[in-house]
């Protein structure tokens, strides 16, 4: 990710595997396109989230 991510912004995201939502049980699957907060995907990313893909929405 070569921009800084804005907590406030939402993403399209495409992910490499599996990844659960922070404090959820819930995955995400892959090959998927996501729409999600900008917060929750720092925190994704820092847990070691395989994003393949991300773009504002």
């Amino acid at each position: 990710m070569a921009a800084k991510i804005k907590p406030d912004a939402v993403y399209r995201v495409r992910l490499g595997k599996p990844h659960p939502i922070p404090g959820t049980d819930v995955s995400l699957m892959p090959r998927h396109v996501h729409l999600i907060k900008g917060a929750v995907l720092q925190a994704m990313i820092e847990e070691g989230a395989d994003v393949r893909a991300s773009e504002p929405s």
